[in-house]
C-alpha cells in the first residue's frame, strides 16, 4: 500500500505544508517533529517524525529516511491534562477566596484574581515576590513559628496581611504544604 506512494499523500495538506516549510533538504536532519498523518482508513493520528537526507558520495540527494513514532495516546493524555487544568484555573479565578502557590523559596508563583483584588497589587507586583511580603513582620514571624513546612499543613490561623494601599486587614489562612514525588516542598 505504501510502494511508491507520494509522501505527502501520508499528511493532511495543512500538516504537509508545515514539514515541507521546515526545508528538511538544506538542513539535512529534522528531530522530533510532531505532526498528523494519515492512517490506512484515513484516520488521522499524532505523530512525532525524524528525517535525514541521504544523499550520494557527491552530495546528491538520493532520497531521504523518516522515523515515525506514534504519540496519539500521548497527545491525548496532554490534552486531558490541559483539560483539567484549565477546568481548575477556572474554579480558582471564580473563588471568592484568595488562592496564593509558592515555590520552594516561598516565592509567589501563582494566584488568582480574587487574590488580585483582596490585596490591590497587579499581576507584576506578585510574581516571584516573597510570600512574607504580604504580611506585616510581626505577623510573617507568627506564622513562622508555626512550623508549618514541618508540620505539612495549618488551618484557620487568624492573622493580617498588607494591602498594596497600607491598609491592613484581618483574615484566616490554610496553608499546606506541596511536595512532589521525592518529597521536596
Amino acid at each position: 500500500d505504501l510502494f511508491n506512494k507520494p509522501v505527502k499523500d501520508l499528511y493532511p495538506k495543512g500538516e504537509w505544508l508545515k514539514l515541507r516549510s521546515l526545508n528538511v533538504r538544506k538542513k539535512g536532519v529534522l528531530s522530533s517533529i510532531e505532526t498528523k498523518m494519515f492512517r490506512k482508513d484515513n484516520s488521522i493520528i499524532d505523530v512525532d517524525v525524524s528525517i535525514s537526507v541521504l544523499k550520494d558520495s557527491d552530495g546528491n540527494i538520493m532520497g531521504s529516511i523518516g522515523i515515525i513514532r506514534d504519540i496519539t495516546k500521548q497527545k491525548e493524555a496532554e490534552n486531558k491534562i490541559k483539560e483539567s487544568e484549565n477546568k481548575i484555573r477556572v474554579i480558582l479565578d471564580n473563588s471568592a477566596a484568595s488562592i496564593i502557590m509558592t515555590d520552594s523559596e516561598e516565592r509567589i508563583v501563582s494566584w488568582n484574581k480574587f487574590t488580585e483584588t483582596l490585596l490591590g497589587y497587579k499581576q507584576n507586583q506578585l510574581h516571584l515576590k516573597p510570600v512574607s511580603f504580604i504580611y506585616p513582620p510581626e505577623e510573617w514571624q507568627k506564622i513562622r513559628s508555626e512550623r508549618i513546612r514541618e508540620k505539612g499543613l495549618k488551618h484557620h490561623l487568624e492573622t493580617k496581611i498588607c494591602r498594596e494601599d497600607g491598609k491592613i486587614i484581618d483574615v484566616d489562612i490554610s496553608i499546606n504544604i506541596l511536595r512532589d514525588i521525592n518529597n521536596n516542598i
